[in-house]
């Protein structure tokens, strides 16, 4: 993968995963979300935690670190995640 140019700095195409296992005694399940996006080589904003200023999601400007928190939460890999898992555990 080549690294390409964002907002000045190098960047290159990258994705968020969360994964879920569910296990019973009758059954094993997984579920994922994903946020795809660039990742940045430098930080920009001062919210969020981790790599968030060094991740802009795709279909926006601004990195995790510069969005509301809102719009994280719509986006957010992990809330994907245990939105797929809830559907799930109600067919237990």
């Amino acid at each position: 993968m080549q690294d390409i140019k964002a907002r000045g700095v190098a960047s290159s195409p990258a994705f968020y995963t969360a994964a879920i296992a569910i296990v019973t005694s009758s059954s094993e399940r997984t579920v994922h979300g994903w946020m795809y996006g660039t990742a940045l080589t430098e930080a920009q904003g001062d919210g969020g935690f981790g790599y968030d200023p060094m991740f802009i999601p795709l279909g926006y400007d601004k990195t995790l670190g510069e969005l509301d928190d809102e719009i994280k939460k719509k986006l957010s890999h992990r809330a994907k995640a245990l939105s797929l898992a809830k559907i799930v555990l109600k067919t237990l």
